[in-house]
């Protein structure tokens, strides 16, 4: 969906951005010269830089989620908490 799309390289362009440069030095037009939208496409999918700032932490906490999530069901079936920890954070 085009929807998609232009949301996920908001977000793409965002991300880029501020690791580059650090959030108070990105400008909405960075970010939309960046992902190649129009700022009315920022405003209608985030509304704010804030909230821009809220989807790229959201990602990358779910890719987070999703490698712990991988490496726990991994383990043997009746791993102790221990294992289960060592396995979630490394």
């Amino acid at each position: 969906m085009a929807t998609d799309r232009t949301r996920t390289a908001i977000l793409n362009a965002a991300e880029r951005l501020y690791a580059e440069r650090g959030f108070s030095d990105v400008t909405l037009r960075d970010i939309v010269g960046e992902a190649g939208v129009n700022l009315a496409a920022v405003n209608y999918h985030f509304g704010s830089k804030d909230e821009i700032v809220a989807g790229v932490l959201d990602a990358g906490i779910q890719v987070v989620h999703e490698s712990m999530r991988q490496a726990v069901s991994a383990l043997p079936e009746g791993s102790g908490a221990e294992a289960i920890l060592r396995a979630a954070i490394g």
